[in-house]
């Protein structure tokens, strides 16, 4: 794949990302903030996570695309070359926006 195809790939796939995204924080936008902020920060961390598509070379890909190739499509595939940044990233996004939720909730409580 030529560069120029490769950041055409990623700014088809970050901008596809982005509409999908925004239709998700729509319909989560009525949702209590314990529910929507975690799974708001989980989807993004998933989404926008990149890691190698291969061990030797330097394109990167979307980590959970990886994931699934190496652990479907590779007969001696390892899961977790991009699978444990992956997780790691979404526990890190998990933890941060259970700390936004306990800044908007005692935000909350105190305005009241």
């Amino acid at each position: 794949m030529t560069e120029q195809g490769y950041h055409l790939a990623w700014a088809i796939y970050l901008g596809g990302a982005l509409v999908a995204y925004a239709c998700g924080w729509w319909v989560s936008r009525s949702w209590p903030a314990w529910l929507s902020y975690p799974l708001r920060a989980i989807t993004l961390a998933l989404i926008l996570t990149p890691w190698t598509v291969t061990d030797e070379g330097t394109a990167k890909g979307p980590a959970w695309v990886v994931t699934v190739f190496d652990t479907f499509v590779l007969a001696n595939g390892d899961p977790l070359r991009a699978g444990a940044p992956l997780i790691a990233a979404c526990i890190l996004a998990f933890i941060v926006s259970l700390l936004a939720c306990v800044w908007y909730y005692s935000r909350r409580r105190r305005q009241t």
